[in-house]
């Protein structure tokens, strides 16, 4: 009756290891196909972005699921042709305004929407755009 035992015992870690190894291989794919998609978004953009006092031009630079923004470091969090990302700038005498960005590439071209996050324009949100920049 032992022998029974060990053998269910050695059949269910038999299964247990083989769908591990089964979940690593799909984590693998899709790690892939992730780094693939990211690739359309690597480059420079110069983005258009409307204020309430007046349009600015800040830079993001990518490259895959890092880059920056106006020469500060982000993290960029990509799905698909999706992205959004966390940066902030210096404002003058409003100090460090901070922005998260939520777009999409179309086209070869950056839209979305950006909301501030601190000052007392908190919460409030504002359409961007963003044009390749080509070296």
């Amino acid at each position: 009756m032992n022998f029974k035992y060990l053998f269910l015992f050695l059949l269910g870690i038999s299964i247990h290891f083989t769908s591990l190894v089964s979940c690593r291989s799909n984590q693998t794919d899709s790690k892939e196909f992730v780094e693939k998609e990211n690739k359309k978004l690597n480059g420079k953009w110069k983005l258009q972005i409307k204020t309430p006092r007046g349009p600015r031009t800040p830079l993001l630079f990518v490259n895959g699921d890092v880059g920056a923004y106006e020469g500060q470091p982000i993290d960029i969090g990509i799905d698909g042709d999706k992205f959004s990302f966390k940066a902030e700038q210096e404002a003058g005498k409003m100090g460090i305004m901070k922005f998260r960005f939520n777009g999409v590439l179309k086209n070869d071209k950056l839209e979305g929407e950006y909301t501030l996050l601190n000052t007392t324009f908190a919460g409030r949100s504002s359409i961007f755009y963003g044009t390749r920049i080509l070296e």
